[in-house]
């Protein structure tokens, strides 16, 4: 997945927000086409932006939970308890990215499918 031309900055957004989804029905039924796009591209990029965002926050909580572990080397069963937090959250952070993957995945498609209704309807190529 190429995603390296998206830049989030240092903002984070863990929650999306409201979809717009009965928008973009009430446009593809006018067949407004143009808008439909601008507004598909925009709550998508919203979802990428979200689960970016969960991503890198698990793997900072991650990160924390294992230097917390590190810490408290001395005590053993607290140690490992930690560890093994840490190692759940990783795996939260592998979760938001192939989820990630998927949406960004679904997202070209969709982007695909509405550039091709746009150059036949209209003779216009948007990629």
């Amino acid at each position: 997945m190429k995603t390296e031309y998206r830049t989030y900055g240092n903002s984070i957004k863990l929650i999306r927000g409201k979809r717009k989804n009965d928008q973009l029905i009430e446009l593809a039924e006018a067949q407004r086409d143009f808008e439909y796009r601008r507004l598909l591209i925009e709550e998508r990029e919203l979802d990428l932006f979200v689960y970016h965002s969960r991503a890198k926050i698990s793997n900072w909580i991650s990160w924390m939970i294992i230097l917390l572990s590190l810490y408290c080397f001395q005590h053993t069963t607290l140690s490992i308890s930690l560890f093994t937090i840490s190692l759940l959250f990783q795996l939260v952070k592998y979760f938001w990215n192939r989820k990630l993957q998927y949406t960004f995945q679904k997202y070209m498609f969709s982007l695909k499918l509405v550039d091709g209704v746009i150059k036949n309807d209209y003779g216009i190529s948007l990629s």
